[in-house]
């Protein structure tokens, strides 16, 4: 990926979500504006929505380099900045691939000044890097140089390397609330119930018409809330105190499951398969803690 390559992955990125600051993630807002005079060198966004994540990053990026106190959103830096075509960012979207050259030749990028006053490396969906480029990217973060500073953005810290959060300053966004979907609660019952016991799942699944696309999203969506549910340790459901005991290891292969999945439905695989794998995936995970 040379650097007229790394140009153009971040114009066709510019397209994952029109720049908005959101409203709702004020605490956060804020709290880039204290770091300003002090910025750490690695950040970590987690929480909220995808697009949250990705427009407070941008404007992280506005706060490191508009002329202002505070980032004015209208200068050609900060409309460069919301338009991905800064000289100074660099955006990776880590639902595509991300390989160890990629990240050594952002280190040939980042071993030169920033043209501007703060470069910036954003990766989208840091959680789908693999173990090789998230330790070539941390030897980019244990030789740092002046001006040059990463922002990782999750859904949840626990799905990256420790190494990488423990040298990242994180941040929370607000989650925004949820409310359970109608009309699966016996798909959701039968659901846990496997992931459990093993047993009372696939009989279902073989119906012809047993799980629309949209139900298995459902399903989807509220194991990812469980599993939140289960990290902030509440324990009001079978599932959230079932899986509250488990480890954080055991947490980072439920949540990077929940997302493989998601992402096969919005691929339109068959949603049967689908919930099966997944189903099969979970009851695998939580049973190899229990014999741990």
């Amino acid at each position: 990926m040379t650097q007229s390559s790394l140009n153009q992955n971040t114009s066709q990125d510019s397209q994952l979500t029109n720049f908005a600051l959101p409203q709702t993630q004020k605490r956060i807002i804020d709290f880039f504006h204290r770091l300003k005079n002090n910025p750490p060198q690695s950040l970590v966004l987690e929480g909220g929505r995808q697009d949250q994540r990705i427009n407070l990053a941008l404007y992280w990026v506005m706060v490191l380099n508009c002329a202002e106190d505070k980032p004015c959103c209208k200068c050609a830096v900060c409309s460069q900045i919301k338009e991905q075509v800064f000289r100074d960012l660099i955006f990776l979207n880590a639902n595509e691939s991300i390989g160890v050259d990629d990240i050594r030749e952002i280190r040939t990028t980042l071993s030169h000044p920033p043209h501007h006053q703060n470069r910036v490396v954003i990766i989208n969906e840091a959680q789908n890097i693999t173990s090789e480029s998230a330790n070539a990217l941390l030897k980019s973060m244990e030789e740092p140089l002046p001006g040059n500073h990463f922002i990782l953005l999750v859904p949840q810290r626990e799905s990256l390397l420790p190494t990488l959060v423990s040298r990242s300053f994180v941040l929370t966004l607000n989650w925004e609330k949820f409310s359970w979907p109608e009309n699966i609660n016996d798909k959701w019952e039968a659901f846990v119930n496997f992931i459990n016991t093993g047993r009372g799942w696939f009989h279902l699944t073989a119906k012809k018409k047993f799980l629309t696309r949209d139900e298995a999203k459902n399903l989807i969506l509220c194991a990812q809330y469980e599993l939140l549910k289960s990290m902030q340790g509440q324990k009001n459901s079978n599932l959230s105190a079932y899986w509250a005991m488990l480890d954080i290891k055991i947490w980072r292969k439920i949540h990077l499951a929940l997302n493989l999945a998601n992402q096969a439905i919005d691929a339109k695989a068959n949603p049967h398969l689908v919930l099966d794998w997944l189903a099969v995936k979970l009851w695998d995970f939580c049973h190899q803690n229990a014999n741990q």
